[in-house]
């Protein structure tokens, strides 16, 4: 596990983009933290980092937002309003990395 602290805006999105460097297709990255920790602020970053041009919001009601980024898929998971394994199973998040792309899952 690692643990960052972000004292701004500008810092989040550039220890996302920096953690965007990393991942290769198939890696699944979990973020957890209060609410209004900046777990979308950091989507928004690293969704930029891989190549996202797509305005990037948190997808609390639709679950899962698929956005093309070059080579890869970015999607962008929002467990917050799950309450059991087997809706978080449902989703198939393992299947959509190894797909094509790189998952990232706020309220992990």
């Amino acid at each position: 596990m690692l643990r960052l602290r972000s004292t701004s805006l500008l810092d989040t999105h550039a220890i996302a983009a920096a953690v965007a460097g990393l991942v290769r297709a198939g890696d699944v990255v979990v973020l957890a933290g209060e609410m209004g920790a900046g777990k979308t602020a950091f989507a928004q970053g690293f969704g930029a980092a891989l190549g996202v041009t797509d305005h990037i919001t948190s997808p609390t009601y639709n679950l899962v937002h698929s956005h093309p980024a070059g080579k890869l898929t970015f999607h962008h998971a929002d467990l917050y309003r799950l309450s059991t394994q087997h809706e978080v199973a449902d989703l198939a998040l393992g299947e959509l990395a190894e797909a094509d792309g790189v998952v990232l899952v706020e309220w992990g």
